[in-house]
């Protein structure tokens, strides 16, 4: 039985979605929407939508519609145009002192048993399908947990080394007295008690929910500190600082606890200034005649207020990288070695990835190359083409020009004069006129298979003093020698005629394999 470690934490500090840029920054990570995306080792096709659509932007404006339109109606209602909030989304995201949303991100095991369920370094179809159920319970759990957070968005990534889940939503604020009665209050939904409260209680959902999925596991028993996420920069130097701080972490302890005792009387004083403030605010709507005091009254409250939570920032900054080392101090050196074995791994799947993007920017580089040399080949067959479809004409026109000048040859001394002529001026349409002419008007001398094909009936000519019958051969074989030169002038006419692409297919075919392949010469082809 696998024993697993399990997160959950909400974005905060420099991780808080504070505006609509930062959200759709988020949207774009959780969405997988880099164009780059596969180079950074991410597959848009191995998450899971599970709740929302592919834009997230677009679905939170839809949200906000939803949620805070009918509150933002009623505060709009009797105020100047100067006062009112034309966007309660525009507004919020305009603010530096409210979070537009808040995103959670929830984890369970980690590389080690996740690689080797793993099969050709992905995760299979079963344990997708598992976790899938897994997430969607956990998604159900949150929500019967704190209704007062609107999930909006929640995408599985199962093309990391763990599988984990991105939820994004809106905390909602109710009954405000001042400004609008239902505000995004995230300080108010997810106070330390609250979010402590809700951590133990999807821990808890977790492990039943998991080994309802299938899974033999065991929850790892919560440390406090473990969940603390180091940056590559942070290992640096640590194992020397392990050394040197020991022999300090009484004196750095003891300093925590000043630092704790000045930010609990810090606190105090800042509880103390925002009741004032609230008084402040009462006296502001119920006397309006002492507005403008009590506004610069406020105003250095605020002032000082700012100062003060400045202060405390710092402190509890203080505070925590105490603790942090604190903690750290105390922790085994083992633990901290297989943290740093583990960034050394992540490190070297870096260096692997990069040297896999510039072996594919090489292969991008010669296939482009290649792909310009298929180009010009191209543009060379396309113009070997072109003057091959020239060559084929001049070659098809002058075979038939040459057969009907044979026949004419021939028959010329026989041809009328305007028979002649329409010859030598190729104005067949005359020629063939003058053809049916006379034959019509002598058909003795036209053979059986000429009258037939002119449509003509043959009757047995009359035996007369003035029958020639050499005569007559010679007239048949007239008229039939003109009948095929008219049929070699139309092919004539024909082979002037552009050819068909299957005809210069032909022609191409025949030219490599009956004649010379064709050679290109300044520019031109030739035979």
């Amino acid at each position: 039985m696998a024993v697993l470690s399990y997160s959950f934490h909400i974005s905060n500090g420099s991780n808080a979605v504070s505006n609509g840029g930062k959200l759709a920054r988020v949207g774009k990570h959780n969405l997988r929407g880099y164009a780059n995306g596969s180079n950074l080792g991410y597959d848009q096709g191995e998450i899971e939508i599970l709740v929302g659509g592919s834009d997230l932007v677009a679905d939170f404006k839809q949200a906000y519609h939803e949620e805070f339109d009918a509150a933002l109606q009623e505060y709009n209602k009797g105020k100047r145009s100067d006062r009112q909030i034309n966007d309660y989304f525009d507004k919020v995201s305009a603010d530096t002192k409210k979070d537009l949303a808040v995103e959670a991100i929830l984890q369970i095991g980690d590389k080690d048993y996740w690689g080797e369920r793993k099969v050709s370094g992905r995760f299979t179809y079963e344990d997708t399908h598992r976790m899938d159920y897994v997430f969607r319970s956990q998604i159900k759990t949150l929500q019967a947990r704190c209704p007062d957070f609107k999930i909006v968005s929640a995408v599985a990534h199962y093309d990391e080394s763990s599988p984990h889940l991105h939820i994004v939503g809106i905390p909602i604020g109710r009954d405000y007295k001042r400004g609008m009665s239902k505000q995004v209050a995230k300080t108010k939904v997810f106070t330390p008690e609250t979010l402590r409260d809700l951590q133990e209680s999807m821990r808890q959902a977790m492990l039943i929910q998991m080994q309802q999925a299938g899974f033999d596991v065991q929850l790892r028993t919560k440390q406090q500190g473990r969940n603390r996420d180091y940056e590559k920069g942070a290992l640096q130097g640590l194992n020397k600082a392990i050394e040197d701080k020991q022999h300090t972490l009484s004196e750095v302890t003891l300093e925590t606890m000043k630092a704790q005792t000045e930010a609990f009387k810090t606190n105090n004083k800042l509880n103390s200034l925002k009741s004032d403030i609230a008084k402040g605010q009462a006296q502001l709507e119920e006397l309006g005649d002492r507005k403008q005091e009590v506004s610069e009254e406020l105003s250095e409250a605020r002032n000082e207020l700012k100062g003060i939570e400045t202060r405390i920032e710092e402190l509890k900054r203080q505070e925590e990288a105490c603790r942090v080392q604190r903690d750290s101090y105390m922790r085994t050196n083992e633990g901290l070695y297989n943290d740093y074995q583990e960034l050394k791994t992540d490190i070297a799947e870096l260096e692997r990835k990069n040297n896999t993007l510039q072996r594919s920017v090489e292969s991008l580089e010669a296939r482009q190359q290649g792909a310009l040399a298929i180009i010009q080949e191209a543009e060379d067959t396309k113009a070997m083409f072109e003057d091959l479809l020239d060559c084929y004409n001049e070659r098809e026109v002058s075979a038939a020009k040459e057969e009907c000048d044979e026949i004419y040859n021939e028959i010329r001394p026989r041809m009328l004069p305007d028979e002649q002529r329409a010859y030598q001026q190729e104005d067949f349409d005359t020629l063939q006129r003058y053809y049916d002419e006379r034959s019509m008007g002598d058909n003795r001398y036209i053979g059986a298979s000429a009258l037939a094909r002119a449509g003509i009936e043959l009757h047995e000519p009359k035996q007369t003093a003035f029958y020639q019958p050499k005569q007559e051969q010679r007239g048949v074989h007239f008229f039939n020698r003109f009948w095929e030169l008219l049929e070699r002038v139309k092919d004539y006419i024909a082979a002037k005629k552009k050819p068909t692409l299957e005809q210069l297919r032909e022609a191409y075919l025949d030219s490599r394999t009956d004649r010379e392949a064709p050679i290109r010469n300044n520019d031109e082809w030739s035979l």
